[in-house]
């Protein structure tokens, strides 16, 4: 094993498929959560205008709670491919891998606490 630590990806061994289907999870949650930044909340609308109802309906059924879920299984799809990059150098992946997921948990306490 050796005990280099790992270094970020190359621009040639990047997918640019998952990192494209990643922006566009993270602009449909962007997306879901504007309109609670600006105080309104969009799991019912707020007036019966056809027009309100229809966003709503629209961002219910193509937005809400799927960009998190593929946002999700990208993230376990980048896991398997950190583990199996740090096999293919002969690298320890544990050690990585407990110390990002310490440092998210700790980034996800501190928003929960402070925000």
């Amino acid at each position: 094993m050796s005990t280099q630590p790992a270094q970020p990806t190359d621009a040639g061994e990047r997918i640019v498929s998952m990192d494209a289907l990643r922006g566009f999870a993270i602009l449909g949650i962007l997306l879901m959560n504007i309109p609670i930044y600006g105080g309104r909340n969009l799991v019912y609308p707020t007036t019966i205008a056809p027009r309100n109802i229809a966003v709503w309906i629209a961002a219910t059924l193509l937005v809400s709670a799927k960009m998190r879920s593929i946002l999700s299984m990208l993230f376990g799809a980048g896991i398997i491919l950190l583990d199996g990059r740090a096999e293919q150098r002969g690298q320890s992946f544990a050690a990585f891998f407990y110390r990002r997921m310490g440092f998210m948990l700790l980034i996800g306490v501190l928003h929960l606490l402070f925000f």
